[in-house]
């Protein structure tokens, strides 16, 4: 048997975090504080308007061109995520709400921007220590507002925060974990880091217990069981790993087809407040996709269908409990893009969805992982999971975001004998 490569990253983390950035990357303390602030600034710009976009526009533009280098320089990597730019701000042509389409359009667009800039000039350890930042920040001020809400369907009190969303603040929760993990595991001694993967991951899991958000339980626990998963395929040579690693998925998932069966779910739904509709998420599935197939090729246009006066919008408002006639999505990425973007929309996003996630398997499943693979393997089973039940990587502004459509340029950045086994 080879050695286990996790035994040995540990020393590759430190070799990482040690190394100077490269030329054109910013320094570790400007870089992770950077990442910090766009996260806080961000996440609270509902409440403060403009300025806190202007702020986080300011934050990554001005590094469009450091030190002699053009951080939005076209490469590969970059297509999809600049393809699904395009179709979102070209929908506006075919929208109903052109003006709003356009507009939001554009947000989304910047934001694919910030997030190319963002993964050419953050190095890494600097990346995931401005996100353990920014959600101890983010969870705390959640949590010190004291703002709980009952859910209509559950009759259960959450943490809701100065969001309005448990499952948003289950979102930063499932971030802080996952942030958590790398400064916890991969540091050596009791350094700073480690004490900051420590923080995080208590501020996480109180906000998580708190929130009540079983969509973000459940992508959490996934997303660990697949690093176990795959931290015991690494005893095994390298050769026989993507077999043992599918082996694996196949007994997974036979099991959960068997626990289906036998009706186990009703178990894990007793547990939750939750019941055999999910909180009414099926029904707004099959109604997105009866909407979906009203223009089912190019859809209705990017946020133009939840607008105030759109009578299905009205009536799933009303049916929701959604006083204020906003803020609402169908509760799964691939419906609400099969609702704005027909099924363009919906293959693109599930390709790029699909692609991070092979890619980053494949990776993490060489003899030799670094850093890169071991960050992207556990944010994409994140994404993939929750893309079922949330819609988190198709907003403006959203950190989980931009993240997302980084992931490309950071696995595209090993190095050949990194990926070889």
């Amino acid at each position: 048997m080879s050695k286990p490569a996790f035994v040995s990253l540990s020393k590759r983390y430190q070799e990482h975090k040690a190394a100077q950035p490269t030329a054109s990357q910013l320094p570790d303390m400007q870089a992770t504080l950077t990442v910090a602030a766009s996260m806080i600034v961000t996440s609270y710009a509902y409440w403060f308007g403009a300025v806190p976009i202007l702020f986080y526009y300011a934050l990554w533009f001005s590094r469009t061109w450091y030190k002699g280098t053009f951080a939005l320089r076209p490469s590969k990597e970059i297509v999809p995520g600049v393809m699904f730019a395009l179709l979102v701000c070209a929908s506006a042509l075919w929208s109903q709400t052109a003006g709003q389409t356009l507009y939001t359009g554009l947000e989304f667009a910047s934001t694919i921007a910030c997030a190319i800039i963002m993964a050419r000039v953050i190095p890494l350890p600097s990346l995931i220590k401005g996100i353990a930042w920014g959600t101890v920040v983010v969870l705390l001020i959640a949590i010190a507002s004291g703002r709980y809400s009952g859910d209509p369907f559950s009759s259960r009190y959450a943490l809701v925060g100065y969001f309005g969303s448990k499952n948003t603040v289950g979102l930063y929760a499932d971030i802080a974990l996952i942030a958590a993990l790398p400064l916890f595991w991969f540091s050596k001694g009791w350094s700073g880091e480690r004490w900051l993967g420590v923080l995080t991951a208590i501020i996480g899991f109180v906000a998580l217990v708190q929130s009540r958000s079983s969509s973000s339980v459940l992508a959490l626990l996934t997303a660990w069981s697949f690093l176990v998963l795959v931290r015991f395929v690494h005893v095994f040579r390298a050769k026989g790993r993507s077999f043992l690693f599918v082996l694996a998925l196949i007994v997974i998932a036979s099991i959960v087809l068997i626990g289906l069966a036998m009706g186990w779910q009703n178990v894990l739904f007793e547990a939750t407040g939750r019941d055999a509709t999910l909180t009414g998420r099926t029904y707004l599935w099959e109604k997105g996709i009866e909407i979906g197939m009203r223009n089912p090729f190019l859809g209705q246009g990017y946020n133009a269908f939840w607008t105030q006066g759109n009578p299905d919008a009205e009536f799933l408002w009303d049916m929701y409990f959604i006083p204020i006639r906003g803020g609402f999505h169908f509760h799964n990425t691939y419906v609400q893009m099969f609702v704005d973007f027909g099924f363009a929309g919906f293959a693109l996003i599930g390709f790029i969805m699909i692609r991070n996630l092979v890619q980053s398997t494949r990776l993490i499943l060489k003899e030799r992982p670094s850093l890169v693979p071991v960050f992207c393997f556990s944010f994409s089973v994140l994404f993939f999971t929750r893309s079922f039940v949330e819609i988190d990587v198709v907003g403006p502004f959203g950190l989980l975001g931009m993240v997302f459509y980084m992931f490309p340029i950071l696995l595209s950045a090993q190095k050949p004998e990194a990926m070889n086994g």
